[in-house]
């Protein structure tokens, strides 16, 4: 019904504020916002939401320092986003615990996830997610070694990010 496609609307914007919030670091009100959108997508029984929801959550808490947190939430996105085949949702929330499984060093760990990601890939993402993907490998193989293929890696997603005008992600690329 339209009131219930509002509805869904109301609750993905409350999703889209908390993903702004992180991004300027502010993550009490991100976890806060994230916290009432997960909650508003459960009661919806919106999957796709609520996979979203529990990703950022995890990304707040990682960005905190809370890992365990962070493991957990990331992990419930990824069975979320399994759940209803949301190859996009699956590939980042994998992406997500391979950050955290290598500041944990658990390089085999990572390397799983981002091996699964690529799976991931290879039935369909959508641009940023391949992009975000490149620079997570890049990443990861930075902090294993610094090799050309990492720089590669690193160059071809910042490029991919500009002319999708991600500029956050073309910055992430930077670090």
């Amino acid at each position: 019904s339209e009131v219930g496609r509002r509805e869904e609307r109301l609750k993905r914007l409350g999703g889209l504020l908390a993903n702004l919030e992180l991004d300027r670091s502010r993550f009490e009100p991100a976890l806060e916002l994230g916290g009432k959108a997960l909650e508003q997508f459960r009661q919806l029984s919106a999957t796709s939401g609520e996979a979203a929801a529990l990703h950022l959550i995890g990304e707040v808490y990682y960005r905190q320092g809370f890992v365990q947190k962070a493991l957990e939430y990331g992990q419930d996105a990824l069975t979320a986003a399994k759940k209803i085949n949301d190859r996009n949702q699956s590939a980042l929330s994998r992406i997500l615990l391979a950050e955290i499984y290598t500041g944990m060093g658990d390089a085999e760990a990572a390397s799983k996830q981002l091996k699964d990601a690529l799976e991931d890939a290879k039935a369909g993402i959508n641009r940023r997610s391949r992009s975000r993907l490149r620079l997570a490998i890049a990443k990861f193989r930075f902090s294993r070694e610094a090799s050309e293929k990492a720089l590669q890696d690193a160059t071809e997603a910042r490029k991919e990010f500009a002319e999708i005008n991600d500029r956050r992600g073309a910055a992430d690329c930077d670090h």
